[in-house]
């Protein structure tokens, strides 16, 4: 994936800065699940809602955090600040989704903060 065109992009970027202003973290949040390509940007609510149910998250009411990084020392901290912050700046937001390939092993703070979604038709997927 192209990181530049991902910041450049995403429906919402927030980047968490420590009491000196330097950088301590990034998040880039999308209206569609971006670094999942087979899946149709606009029509992703219908392709959620077949594998994984869930009717209740809509294009309207879900945001796609779909890059995070931040500064090993503080990365728990710097994910509930940008977390808090991302609902605050979206208040019609009550959903953040986040998407990881299945070889892809989710990674502190990520796995200590979102739920996996268990998959109604995994030979679909």
């Amino acid at each position: 994936f192209d990181i530049t065109n991902m910041i450049e992009t995403a429906s919402l970027g927030i980047t968490a800065v420590d009491e000196k202003g330097e950088v301590v973290g990034y998040a880039a949040f999308f209206d569609f699940p971006y670094l999942t390509p087979d899946i149709n940007a606009a029509k992703w609510p219908s392709w959620l809602h077949r594998h994984f149910g869930h009717p209740e998250y809509t294009a309207s009411n879900t945001a796609w955090l779909s890059f995070f990084i931040a500064d090993p020392i503080c990365q728990t901290e710097v994910a509930e600040n940008i977390l808090r912050t991302a609902f605050t700046t979206l208040p019609e937001v009550d959903t953040l989704l986040f998407v990881l390939p299945l070889d892809v092993r989710t990674f502190t703070p990520i796995r200590d903060t979102f739920e996996p979604l268990h998959c109604l038709r995994p030979d679909e997927t």
